[in-house]
């Protein structure tokens, strides 16, 4: 009889797949507690409020949740998609992007907890998505498109004056921009030419300068400033599926910091250099997961 077919067969293969993966396992820790399709995980300025997105058969909902209990709030429900939450340092902001996204037809939207107040930021007559705060909370920089897509560019906008600031365009795809610790730079992911990989680039606010800042031979995504502003998380493709990776922004040195046969996605760091808050998909579970690793 084959021991895959008995009861002990099966608790026998269960506690060797657990040994083999205990190693690997203790470095993971799931915070999901369902396949919600929950991503884009940020721990917020108190420490211990997690902001994430989710949903719930056919609403999407934006949560944050005690790291501590578990306590979870609503702080934003649609039936429209609702994707890349951030929320100010300060704690009064909120930003997202909502919309049809396989239609490339989205809008970045800051709310206001204290007014209550919405206000769509993007220009008239294009799509945005994907916007981040500087780390005063004061700035937003996102990407924009107009509706066919030839035109794509980057846009810094400022809460306190509500008008832009600076605008940028790079190759034929330019996405994901983020700021450096002091807010003089922008950080983003490029596309310099069709059928070319991502790269990530730099963009001086200051003086308008555009610099590589790596290059690799496989695509690249979801770019994260570190809390020293010295390091910088991405996710790679480099193997034919998405890990997480680690750029040392002043030497170009990169390490790797997962290797599975899932996807890791949406880094984010928390208290220290080396504490990521991210997202994963292996096989038919998904979910956000942290994990600290050395420096």
């Amino acid at each position: 009889m084959d021991e895959h077919l008995s009861i002990s067969g099966h608790e026998l293969i269960a506690q060797r797949i657990v040994k083999e993966f205990e190693s690997e396992s203790r470095h993971y820790e799931y915070i999901s507690q369902k396949n919600a399709n929950e991503r884009y995980p940020s721990l917020l300025s108190d420490s211990v409020s997690l902001l994430y997105q989710s949903q719930d058969k056919n609403i999407n909902l934006i949560y944050s949740k005690s790291i501590n209990d578990n306590a979870t709030k609503v702080l934003w429900s649609s039936y429209k998609e609702l994707v890349h939450p951030s929320i100010s340092s300060s704690l009064d902001y909120m930003v997202f992007t909502i919309g049809n996204q396989a239609k490339h037809q989205t809008e970045v939207v800051l709310y206001n907890f204290s007014s209550g107040k919405q206000i769509v930021l993007n220009d008239i007559g294009c799509s945005a998505s994907i916007p981040m705060f500087n780390s005063t909370g004061s700035q937003i920089v996102f990407p924009q498109w107009n509706h066919n897509l030839v035109q794509h560019y980057i846009t810094g906008y400022d809460i306190a004056s509500l008008r832009n600031i600076f605008t940028f365009k790079d190759g034929v795809e330019c996405w994901r921009p983020i700021f450096s610790k002091d807010g003089n730079m922008v950080y983003y992911i490029c596309r310099e030419a069709e059928n070319d990989h991502f790269i990530i680039k730099s963009y001086s606010v200051k003086d308008k300068s555009i610099h590589t800042i790596l290059k690799t031979d496989y695509d690249m995504w979801d770019i994260s400033m570190s809390p020293s502003g010295k390091r910088m998380a991405y996710a790679g493709n480099k193997n034919g599926n998405w890990d997480l990776f680690l750029l040392d922004i002043e030497n170009g040195n990169t390490k790797q910091i997962t290797n599975t046969l899932g996807n890791e996605w949406d880094p984010s760091f928390g208290t220290s250099d080396n504490d990521l808050w991210f997202a994963g998909e292996f096989g038919i579970n998904n979910g956000i997961y942290h994990i600290t690793f050395e420096p």
